[in-house]
């Protein structure tokens, strides 16, 4: 599953409806707090335009951060308490700032790219290694698709419940008072012991014993799934 994500310069022209919000700390155009402000109901993404500035993004552009910055940046944020920033470029850039995380041994951040299509409903898929793609720009606001769930953002996932206990299955022994010994019952299953270890050993695990007559201990038999004869 995705979802979608608006940002822009202008937030009188960003649209209702979105499942987040992305806006700039900084710049020329800070608008962060009013886009937040406008959709208390969404989660929020505040972009820096330089690396001087502190968010969860940073925008890797021309007349902004550069791929070689964006390494130090996210070491900063990282040590500032934000475990999973990330970093916006194009994608003809995107090569270019792996190769700076790679080049100064940093480990990536989370990545959100640029690859505009020409008709808005021709929404891409996000590339493997990405939590977005920013599409297309709608005059005024620029819509992204992004992963449901991205790390630092979102609540972590609820852990899956513990799988029910399998309850024991009690077994009993019963003692059949007639000459063919004694046998042992388990569901369907009813079995005769001759093995005195085995025997001696069920009788230590607190296995219940009961002695039936012959009637039941015929019963017994024509009830059970297991071969009739006995050892």
């Amino acid at each position: 599953m995705t979802r979608t994500m608006y940002d822009g310069i202008t937030p009188a022209t960003v649209p209702a409806g979105a499942a987040l919000y992305a806006g700039y700390v900084g710049g020329h155009w800070p608008s962060y707090a009013a886009l937040a402000a406008a959709h208390p109901s969404a989660l929020h993404v505040s972009i820096a335009v330089n690396a001087s500035e502190s968010a969860r993004c940073l925008d890797v552009e021309n007349g902004d951060a550069s791929p070689q910055q964006a390494p130090g940046w996210v070491l900063e944020q990282r040590a500032a308490g934000n475990p999973d920033p990330w970093v916006y470029m194009n994608y003809s850039t995107w090569a270019a700032v792996q190769a700076a995380f790679a080049a100064q041994r940093v480990p990536p951040p989370l990545y959100w790219v640029a690859l505009y299509v020409t008709d808005p409903a021709n929404v891409p898929d996000i590339p493997d290694g990405a939590i977005g793609i920013q599409y297309y720009d709608f005059g005024g606001y620029d819509a992204s698709i992004m992963a449901d769930h991205i790390p630092g953002l979102d609540p972590a996932p609820a852990p899956a419940a513990p799988a029910a206990p399998v309850p024991e299955q009690e077994i009993d022994m019963l003692l059949v008072s007639n000459p063919q010994g004694i046998w042992l019952l388990s569901g369907a299953m009813y079995v005769p012991i001759d093995n005195t270890a085995a025997l001696e050993s069920l009788k230590a695990a607190g296995v219940k014993s009961v002695a039936v007559d012959a009637t039941e201990h015929a019963r017994f038999i024509a009830a059970s799934t297991t071969p009739k004869t006995a050892a």
